[in-house]
């Protein structure tokens, strides 16, 4: 119970850190088309 618990908290900050480096990589991408 406590391995699925811990999954379930860090789970979505992984999701939002990933979210936010894919952002980060198509705002660098498009500065360098520009």
């Amino acid at each position: 119970m406590l391995i699925c618990s811990s999954i379930d908290y860090v789970y979505p900050i992984y999701v939002f850190w990933a979210m936010m480096m894919l952002l980060c990589m198509k705002y660098r991408f498009l500065e360098d088309a520009i």
